[in-house]
């Protein structure tokens, strides 16, 4: 591999400074400010959190992450607002571990598509974890500047980025969703469902891996989903 495609690889995707050092300011244009706005937006859409007056409630503050991602439609600007989860009391107890698919599951499944000659299918999830469960605890945000919410907190309802179990939740998401579709859980591997045809014939197989989705049915994935 020639040097210059060795460095459009690592340029493929480019983390910037975050928003609250000084040294972001020059990244500052037009494009990121309509990212940071388009991801306030998917904040607000998917119900994450509920204003409320600033008491002075312990709260966690927020941070911008800014990137830049080459694409073969062009550069785009992203930006994701993240938590600072290492600042909420008693993270060490919260549990955090979500299910992957292991290795050999996903060996498993290839075989099993394979046999079966089915088309196999990607799935991403956009803005995945502002869709998970529900969150049990109470956790008060700092609003970015750019949401201009003077004397306003926010009050979190759903696991958001940066938080320790953010992953977690997102899985408890994916399972209610998929049981409620008639879809089984790998004893195996819970990162593994499956759903069969009235005959008990595995109809549909698919892994989880965080927000990323793999496998494919003999009809189509997406319409069962």
């Amino acid at each position: 591999m020639s040097k210059l495609k060795e460095l459009e690889n690592v340029a493929a995707e480019v983390e910037l400074p975050s928003s609250d050092d000084d040294s972001v300011m020059i990244f500052e244009d037009v494009s990121f400010r309509e990212a940071k706005l388009k991801e306030l937006n998917s904040w607000k859409n998917n119900s994450v959190y509920e204003e409320c007056t600033d008491t002075g409630q312990k709260c966690i503050s927020t941070r911008w992450i800014c990137s830049l991602k080459d694409t073969s439609e062009g550069t785009i600007h992203k930006a994701r607002l993240v938590a600072r989860g290492f600042e909420e009391f008693n993270r060490d107890d919260i549990p955090k571990d979500s299910p992957t698919c292991g290795t050999d599951s996903l060996r498993l499944v290839l075989a099993i598509l394979a046999q079966r000659s089915w088309k196999t299918r990607t799935m991403d999830i956009k803005t995945a974890f502002l869709q998970g469960a529900e969150i049990e605890r109470k956790i008060y945000v700092k609003p970015p500047m750019e949401a201009q919410c003077k004397d306003i907190i926010w009050k979190l309802r759903k696991c958001v980025y940066g938080l320790s179990d953010a992953s977690l939740s997102w899985y408890n998401r994916v399972k209610e969703v998929l049981e409620q579709c008639k879809v089984s859980v790998s004893k195996v591997d819970p990162a593994v469902f499956f759903w069969k045809n009235n005959k008990g014939s595995v109809e549909g197989v698919l892994t989880c891996h965080v927000d990323d989705f793999y496998g494919e049915d003999q009809k189509n994935l997406k319409r069962k989903l």
